[in-house]
Protein backbone atom coordinates (compact mmCIF):
# COMPACT_ATOMS: atom_id res chain seq x y z
CA UNK A 1 0.00 0.00 0.00
CA UNK A 2 2.71 2.54 0.64
CA UNK A 3 4.72 1.88 -2.20
CA UNK A 4 1.48 2.39 -4.71
CA UNK A 5 0.58 5.57 -2.29
CA UNK A 6 4.44 6.81 -3.25
CA UNK A 7 3.82 6.00 -6.97
CA UNK A 8 0.51 8.12 -7.14
CA UNK A 9 2.13 10.65 -5.41
CA UNK A 10 5.21 10.72 -7.95
CA UNK A 11 2.34 11.19 -10.23
CA UNK A 12 0.88 13.76 -8.90
CA UNK A 13 4.07 15.92 -8.44
CA UNK A 14 5.85 14.76 -11.66
CA UNK A 15 4.12 17.98 -13.60
CA UNK A 16 5.25 20.18 -11.83
CA UNK A 17 8.42 19.48 -11.32
CA UNK A 18 8.83 19.13 -15.23
CA UNK A 19 7.38 22.82 -15.57
CA UNK A 20 10.59 23.75 -12.96
CA UNK A 21 12.90 21.77 -14.60
CA UNK A 22 11.71 22.87 -18.01
CA UNK A 23 11.81 26.50 -16.89
CA UNK A 24 15.44 26.61 -15.33
CA UNK A 25 16.71 24.44 -19.03
CA UNK A 26 15.35 26.83 -21.08
CA UNK A 27 16.86 29.78 -18.42
CA UNK A 28 20.48 28.10 -18.72
CA UNK A 29 20.35 27.44 -22.45
CA UNK A 30 19.34 31.13 -22.68
CA UNK A 31 22.13 32.24 -20.32
CA UNK A 32 24.48 30.21 -22.02
CA UNK A 33 23.47 31.13 -25.38
CA UNK A 34 23.53 34.94 -24.34
CA UNK A 35 27.09 34.37 -22.33
CA UNK A 36 28.43 32.96 -25.93
CA UNK A 37 27.43 36.65 -27.61
CA UNK A 38 29.32 38.55 -25.10
CA UNK A 39 31.82 36.70 -25.48
CA UNK A 40 32.08 37.28 -29.03
CA UNK A 41 31.36 40.99 -28.41
CA UNK A 42 34.45 41.03 -26.29
CA UNK A 43 36.52 39.25 -28.45
CA UNK A 44 35.67 41.48 -31.23
CA UNK A 45 35.81 44.37 -29.80
CA UNK A 46 39.52 43.19 -28.74
CA UNK A 47 40.71 42.32 -31.90
CA UNK A 48 39.31 46.13 -33.08
CA UNK A 49 41.29 47.98 -30.40
CA UNK A 50 44.63 45.95 -31.06
CA UNK A 51 44.31 46.88 -34.48
CA UNK A 52 45.88 49.96 -35.87
CA UNK A 53 42.73 50.76 -37.77
CA UNK A 54 40.66 49.98 -34.99
CA UNK A 55 38.10 53.23 -34.23
CA UNK A 56 36.01 54.35 -31.41
CA UNK A 57 32.78 53.84 -33.46
CA UNK A 58 33.30 50.45 -33.38
CA UNK A 59 34.86 50.05 -29.82
CA UNK A 60 31.08 52.15 -28.64
CA UNK A 61 29.00 49.92 -30.65
CA UNK A 62 30.50 46.71 -29.05
CA UNK A 63 29.92 47.95 -25.57
CA UNK A 64 26.38 49.25 -26.48
CA UNK A 65 26.01 45.56 -27.61
CA UNK A 66 27.34 43.93 -24.54
CA UNK A 67 25.46 46.09 -22.40
CA UNK A 68 22.05 45.32 -24.06
CA UNK A 69 23.00 41.18 -23.49
CA UNK A 70 23.57 42.01 -20.18
CA UNK A 71 20.11 43.97 -19.52
CA UNK A 72 18.23 41.18 -21.38
CA UNK A 73 19.89 38.33 -18.88
CA UNK A 74 18.69 40.55 -15.82
CA UNK A 75 15.21 40.73 -17.59
CA UNK A 76 15.06 36.63 -17.70
CA UNK A 77 16.63 36.63 -14.08
CA UNK A 78 13.27 38.66 -12.85
CA UNK A 79 10.78 36.75 -14.86
CA UNK A 80 11.89 33.09 -13.78
CA UNK A 81 13.16 34.22 -9.88
CA UNK A 82 10.40 36.39 -9.51
CA UNK A 83 7.61 32.98 -10.76
CA UNK A 84 9.53 30.38 -8.82
CA UNK A 85 10.38 32.96 -5.91
CA UNK A 86 13.72 31.55 -6.02
CA UNK A 87 15.51 34.21 -3.30
CA UNK A 88 12.54 36.60 -3.77
CA UNK A 89 9.68 37.50 -1.87
CA UNK A 90 7.22 34.59 -2.79
CA UNK A 91 4.41 37.23 -1.68
CA UNK A 92 5.50 40.54 -3.65
CA UNK A 93 2.36 40.17 -5.09
CA UNK A 94 0.95 41.44 -1.66
CA UNK A 95 3.34 44.11 -1.09
CA UNK A 96 2.87 48.01 -1.49
CA UNK A 97 6.21 49.58 -0.74
CA UNK A 98 5.34 52.47 -2.45
CA UNK A 99 4.09 55.74 -0.21
CA UNK A 100 0.88 57.69 -0.69
CA UNK A 101 -0.05 60.97 1.10
CA UNK A 102 -3.36 61.53 -0.95
CA UNK A 103 -5.09 58.54 -1.47
CA UNK A 104 -8.85 58.39 -2.90
CA UNK A 105 -11.33 55.60 -3.81
CA UNK A 106 -12.50 55.97 -7.55
CA UNK A 107 -16.30 55.88 -6.05
CA UNK A 108 -15.69 59.13 -4.04
CA UNK A 109 -14.55 61.06 -6.86
CA UNK A 110 -16.80 59.72 -9.33
CA UNK A 111 -19.67 58.60 -7.19
CA UNK A 112 -20.43 61.08 -4.43
CA UNK A 113 -23.45 61.13 -4.35
CA UNK A 114 -24.31 57.79 -1.93
CA UNK A 115 -27.85 57.50 -2.35
CA UNK A 116 -27.12 56.91 -6.07
CA UNK A 117 -26.00 53.21 -6.82
CA UNK A 118 -22.47 53.11 -8.00
CA UNK A 119 -21.11 50.20 -10.63
CA UNK A 120 -17.47 50.60 -9.88
CA UNK A 121 -14.92 48.68 -7.55
CA UNK A 122 -12.62 50.05 -4.77
CA UNK A 123 -10.13 50.65 -6.71
CA UNK A 124 -7.75 53.46 -5.30
CA UNK A 125 -6.07 56.25 -6.81
CA UNK A 126 -3.13 58.65 -5.33
CA UNK A 127 -3.46 62.62 -6.00
CA UNK A 128 -0.23 63.64 -4.97
CA UNK A 129 1.49 63.42 -8.40
CA UNK A 130 -1.41 63.77 -10.16
CA UNK A 131 -2.03 66.80 -12.63
CA UNK A 132 -5.50 66.72 -11.60
CA UNK A 133 -8.25 68.58 -8.61
CA UNK A 134 -11.41 67.80 -7.29
CA UNK A 135 -12.15 71.61 -7.37
CA UNK A 136 -13.74 72.29 -10.89
CA UNK A 137 -12.94 76.14 -10.28
CA UNK A 138 -8.84 75.34 -10.73
CA UNK A 139 -7.13 75.57 -14.55
CA UNK A 140 -7.84 73.03 -16.22
CA UNK A 141 -4.33 70.87 -16.68
CA UNK A 142 -2.96 68.80 -19.22
CA UNK A 143 -3.97 65.46 -18.17
CA UNK A 144 -4.24 61.56 -20.21
CA UNK A 145 -6.68 58.84 -18.67
CA UNK A 146 -7.11 55.46 -20.48
CA UNK A 147 -9.77 53.52 -18.96
CA UNK A 148 -9.45 50.19 -20.59
CA UNK A 149 -12.90 47.51 -19.75
CA UNK A 150 -16.06 49.50 -19.81
CA UNK A 151 -18.76 47.66 -20.31
CA UNK A 152 -21.79 50.29 -20.13
CA UNK A 153 -20.13 51.75 -16.88
CA UNK A 154 -17.85 54.82 -18.07
CA UNK A 155 -17.67 56.04 -14.57
CA UNK A 156 -14.43 55.79 -13.96
CA UNK A 157 -13.25 57.72 -17.08
CA UNK A 158 -16.25 60.17 -17.13
CA UNK A 159 -15.51 61.37 -13.33
CA UNK A 160 -11.90 62.68 -14.82
CA UNK A 161 -13.53 64.70 -17.94
CA UNK A 162 -13.41 68.00 -16.84
CA UNK A 163 -9.97 68.49 -16.91
CA UNK A 164 -8.55 65.78 -18.32
CA UNK A 165 -8.92 63.95 -22.04
CA UNK A 166 -10.30 60.72 -21.46
CA UNK A 167 -10.34 57.33 -23.57
CA UNK A 168 -12.62 54.40 -22.57
CA UNK A 169 -12.04 51.26 -24.71
CA UNK A 170 -14.12 47.91 -24.78
CA UNK A 171 -14.48 45.27 -27.93
CA UNK A 172 -17.17 43.36 -25.48
CA UNK A 173 -20.77 43.81 -28.12
CA UNK A 174 -22.32 45.26 -24.74
CA UNK A 175 -20.45 47.98 -24.75
CA UNK A 176 -20.75 48.85 -28.64
CA UNK A 177 -24.25 48.66 -28.40
CA UNK A 178 -24.18 51.39 -25.13
CA UNK A 179 -21.89 53.61 -27.33
CA UNK A 180 -24.26 53.56 -30.63
CA UNK A 181 -27.17 54.38 -27.82
CA UNK A 182 -25.75 57.16 -25.92
CA UNK A 183 -22.88 58.27 -27.58
CA UNK A 184 -24.89 61.92 -28.01
CA UNK A 185 -25.74 62.08 -24.34
CA UNK A 186 -22.07 61.47 -23.15
CA UNK A 187 -20.64 63.64 -25.68
CA UNK A 188 -22.41 66.14 -24.86
CA UNK A 189 -21.98 66.58 -21.37
CA UNK A 190 -18.21 65.18 -21.65
CA UNK A 191 -16.81 66.69 -24.84
CA UNK A 192 -13.13 65.57 -24.18
CA UNK A 193 -14.52 61.73 -23.63
CA UNK A 194 -13.25 59.42 -26.60
CA UNK A 195 -14.76 55.51 -27.03
CA UNK A 196 -13.12 53.05 -28.96
CA UNK A 197 -14.27 49.74 -29.09
CA UNK A 198 -10.78 47.94 -29.10
CA UNK A 199 -9.54 45.51 -26.31
CA UNK A 200 -6.29 45.54 -24.71
CA UNK A 201 -3.62 43.41 -25.67
CA UNK A 202 -0.22 41.95 -26.69
CA UNK A 203 -0.13 42.31 -30.36
CA UNK A 204 -1.78 44.90 -32.65
CA UNK A 205 -4.52 42.39 -34.39
CA UNK A 206 -7.19 40.14 -33.84
CA UNK A 207 -7.84 37.41 -31.33
CA UNK A 208 -10.61 35.34 -30.37
CA UNK A 209 -12.26 36.23 -26.71
CA UNK A 210 -15.02 33.88 -25.66
CA UNK A 211 -18.35 34.68 -23.85
CA UNK A 212 -17.75 35.62 -19.82
CA UNK A 213 -19.79 37.14 -16.93
CA UNK A 214 -22.19 39.92 -17.34
CA UNK A 215 -22.26 40.16 -20.91
CA UNK A 216 -18.45 40.90 -21.07
CA UNK A 217 -15.83 38.57 -23.51
CA UNK A 218 -12.73 37.40 -21.83
CA UNK A 219 -9.44 35.42 -23.10
CA UNK A 220 -10.06 32.59 -20.64
CA UNK A 221 -11.34 29.31 -22.52
CA UNK A 222 -13.72 26.84 -19.78
CA UNK A 223 -13.20 23.46 -20.13
CA UNK A 224 -15.79 21.03 -22.27
CA UNK A 225 -15.75 18.29 -20.06
CA UNK A 226 -15.60 17.84 -16.20
CA UNK A 227 -15.70 14.39 -14.36
CA UNK A 228 -19.01 14.02 -12.48
CA UNK A 229 -18.16 13.00 -8.55
CA UNK A 230 -21.37 12.47 -7.88
CA UNK A 231 -22.15 10.17 -10.12
CA UNK A 232 -19.38 7.24 -10.22
CA UNK A 233 -19.61 3.68 -10.12
CA UNK A 234 -18.82 1.00 -8.19
CA UNK A 235 -15.31 0.71 -8.94
CA UNK A 236 -15.06 4.34 -8.55
CA UNK A 237 -14.89 5.79 -12.55
CA UNK A 238 -17.18 8.52 -12.58
CA UNK A 239 -18.82 9.93 -15.35
CA UNK A 240 -19.04 13.11 -17.33
CA UNK A 241 -20.36 16.34 -17.73
CA UNK A 242 -20.36 18.23 -20.80
CA UNK A 243 -20.91 22.22 -21.39
CA UNK A 244 -21.55 23.69 -24.05
CA UNK A 245 -18.87 25.81 -25.47
CA UNK A 246 -18.63 29.42 -25.02
CA UNK A 247 -19.84 31.65 -28.32
CA UNK A 248 -16.30 33.57 -29.57
CA UNK A 249 -16.12 36.41 -30.93
CA UNK A 250 -12.83 38.29 -33.25
CA UNK A 251 -12.08 41.36 -31.47
CA UNK A 252 -9.65 43.85 -32.07
CA UNK A 253 -6.91 44.52 -29.89
CA UNK A 254 -4.18 46.95 -29.27
CA UNK A 255 -0.92 47.73 -27.69
CA UNK A 256 -0.79 50.77 -24.92
CA UNK A 257 1.92 51.93 -27.61
CA UNK A 258 0.46 51.61 -30.98
CA UNK A 259 -2.51 53.66 -29.06
CA UNK A 260 -0.63 56.37 -27.72
CA UNK A 261 0.55 56.81 -31.12
CA UNK A 262 -2.65 56.97 -32.95
CA UNK A 263 -4.32 58.91 -30.40
CA UNK A 264 -1.30 61.42 -30.09
CA UNK A 265 -0.40 61.28 -26.51
CA UNK A 266 3.25 61.21 -25.43
CA UNK A 267 2.42 60.12 -21.61
CA UNK A 268 -0.53 58.54 -19.82
CA UNK A 269 -1.03 60.01 -16.51
CA UNK A 270 -3.78 57.64 -15.35
CA UNK A 271 -4.47 53.86 -16.85
CA UNK A 272 -7.31 52.05 -15.53
CA UNK A 273 -7.12 47.97 -16.52
CA UNK A 274 -10.35 45.92 -16.38
CA UNK A 275 -10.28 43.30 -19.16
CA UNK A 276 -10.83 39.83 -17.68
CA UNK A 277 -7.64 37.94 -18.37
CA UNK A 278 -6.34 40.31 -20.70
CA UNK A 279 -3.93 42.28 -18.64
CA UNK A 280 -1.35 39.94 -18.44
CA UNK A 281 -0.76 39.96 -22.33
CA UNK A 282 -1.04 43.75 -22.40
CA UNK A 283 0.96 44.33 -19.63
CA UNK A 284 3.59 42.09 -20.53
CA UNK A 285 3.94 43.93 -23.99
CA UNK A 286 4.25 47.72 -22.85
CA UNK A 287 7.24 45.77 -19.89
CA UNK A 288 8.86 44.62 -23.05
CA UNK A 289 8.56 47.46 -25.52
CA UNK A 290 9.07 50.00 -22.61
CA UNK A 291 5.93 52.09 -23.55
CA UNK A 292 5.33 51.63 -19.62
CA UNK A 293 7.64 54.09 -19.26
CA UNK A 294 4.97 56.50 -20.59
CA UNK A 295 2.46 55.49 -17.67
CA UNK A 296 2.39 57.36 -13.93
CA UNK A 297 -0.16 55.19 -12.44
CA UNK A 298 -1.45 51.84 -13.22
CA UNK A 299 -4.91 50.64 -11.50
CA UNK A 300 -5.93 47.29 -12.25
CA UNK A 301 -7.97 44.52 -11.48
CA UNK A 302 -6.56 40.69 -11.75
CA UNK A 303 -8.11 38.00 -12.93
CA UNK A 304 -7.53 34.11 -13.16
CA UNK A 305 -4.69 33.71 -11.83
CA UNK A 306 -3.14 30.72 -9.30
CA UNK A 307 -1.38 30.44 -6.47
CA UNK A 308 2.02 29.06 -5.07
CA UNK A 309 0.98 25.83 -2.79
CA UNK A 310 4.27 25.90 -1.16
CA UNK A 311 3.24 29.34 0.43
CA UNK A 312 -0.90 29.77 0.17
CA UNK A 313 -3.06 31.88 -1.43
CA UNK A 314 -1.52 35.19 -1.11
CA UNK A 315 1.89 34.18 -3.13
CA UNK A 316 0.55 34.47 -6.45
CA UNK A 317 3.67 33.25 -8.61
CA UNK A 318 1.91 35.28 -12.06
CA UNK A 319 1.13 38.50 -10.79
CA UNK A 320 4.46 38.22 -8.45
CA UNK A 321 6.49 38.47 -12.01
CA UNK A 322 5.01 41.65 -13.48
CA UNK A 323 5.02 43.40 -10.05
CA UNK A 324 8.45 43.04 -10.09
CA UNK A 325 8.89 43.96 -13.88
CA UNK A 326 7.04 46.94 -13.46
CA UNK A 327 9.64 48.28 -10.56
CA UNK A 328 12.38 47.13 -12.29
CA UNK A 329 11.59 48.19 -16.26
CA UNK A 330 8.81 50.61 -15.31
CA UNK A 331 9.70 52.37 -12.06
CA UNK A 332 6.04 51.58 -11.05
CA UNK A 333 5.48 50.42 -7.15
CA UNK A 334 2.46 48.78 -6.20
CA UNK A 335 1.15 51.20 -3.06
CA UNK A 336 -2.53 49.91 -2.67
CA UNK A 337 -3.37 46.26 -2.18
CA UNK A 338 -6.93 45.17 -1.80
CA UNK A 339 -7.34 44.40 2.10
CA UNK A 340 -8.49 40.68 0.95
CA UNK A 341 -5.72 40.04 -0.48
CA UNK A 342 -7.63 38.37 -3.44
CA UNK A 343 -10.57 36.33 -3.51
CA UNK A 344 -12.18 33.24 -5.50
CA UNK A 345 -15.52 33.66 -7.37
CA UNK A 346 -18.71 32.11 -5.49
CA UNK A 347 -19.72 31.41 -8.99
CA UNK A 348 -21.68 28.16 -8.92
CA UNK A 349 -20.75 26.93 -12.28
CA UNK A 350 -17.00 27.73 -12.03
CA UNK A 351 -16.85 25.73 -8.97
CA UNK A 352 -18.39 22.74 -10.45
CA UNK A 353 -16.26 22.78 -13.76
CA UNK A 354 -13.18 22.73 -11.25
CA UNK A 355 -12.32 26.34 -11.73
CA UNK A 356 -11.51 28.16 -9.21
CA UNK A 357 -10.92 31.62 -10.56
CA UNK A 358 -8.87 34.50 -8.43
CA UNK A 359 -9.33 38.20 -8.42
CA UNK A 360 -7.66 41.41 -6.70
CA UNK A 361 -7.23 45.12 -7.27
CA UNK A 362 -3.72 46.99 -6.73
CA UNK A 363 -2.59 50.61 -7.50
CA UNK A 364 0.80 51.55 -8.97
CA UNK A 365 2.52 54.95 -9.06
CA UNK A 366 5.94 56.02 -10.69
CA UNK A 367 8.69 56.01 -7.93
CA UNK A 368 11.18 55.74 -10.35
CA UNK A 369 11.89 58.12 -13.97
CA UNK A 370 9.91 60.96 -13.67
CA UNK A 371 9.30 63.47 -16.11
Amino acid sequence: MSQRINKASGRILRPVQLLLVFLLVAAMLVYLSLMNQIHTKLSSSSSSSSSPYGNNAASASSSAGIQQLQDRIQYLETKVDSYLAYAKDPFLSNKAPAKCQHRMQIKDIACPDKTKRCELDNSSICMDDFPYVIDGNNKRKKCVVYDFGIRESPEYGLAFTQQCDVVGFDPSPISIKWWKAKQFDVKKKHPTYQFLGVGAGGIDGEIQLREYDWGQVSIVEFPRRVVNTTDCNSNGMCKYTFYDQQKSFPIPVRTLQSLMKQLGHDRVHLLNLDVEGSEYAFLEKMIDNLSCRKVDQLSLEWHHYDYDVRYGVSSNPQINVLVALLKERCGLEQYWVHESKGWPSNSKMYAEMGMTLYYSLSSFKRTTWKY
